[in-house]
């Protein structure tokens, strides 16, 4: 596959774990839940800043990584859809996975700066 020497990194690494099953199946489309989950493992959460009005989702029920989901959006790393929803079962964009790469780099100071000067 592919994304063999990237997927046995990851596993080594912590930050994914595929399906129950023992596959991976990396040519499936990544969910919003999952995404946050795997941020969850390589992001320090506990030394980032929370702001607690944020991530009161009310779909969050039934799913599995609802508490990273409102740990990463207290952090404001993640937003929701709209109306109090963060839909953890559609499918992320290559959009929202910028947007959520590009928070994550701007925790760094360093590169907080970095990237304000290319704007």
């Amino acid at each position: 596959n592919w994304a063999k020497g990237a997927i046995e990194n990851l596993v080594a690494a912590g930050v994914i774990k595929g399906y129950d099953d023992g596959t991976f199946k990396p040519d499936k489309t990544i969910t919003r839940e999952e995404m946050v989950v795997m941020l969850s493992r390589i992001v320090n959460l506990n030394d980032l800043a929370k702001d607690t009005t944020k991530g009161n989702f009310n779909d969050l029920n039934g799913s599995y990584a609802a508490g990273d989901i409102k740990a990463v959006a207290q952090a404001g790393i993640v937003s929701g859809k709209g109306d109090g929803r963060f839909e953890p079962k559609s499918n992320a964009t290559r959009a929202e996975a910028l947007q959520i790469i590009l928070n994550v780099l701007e925790l760094n100071p360093q590169l907080k700066t970095l990237l304000d000067s290319l704007s």
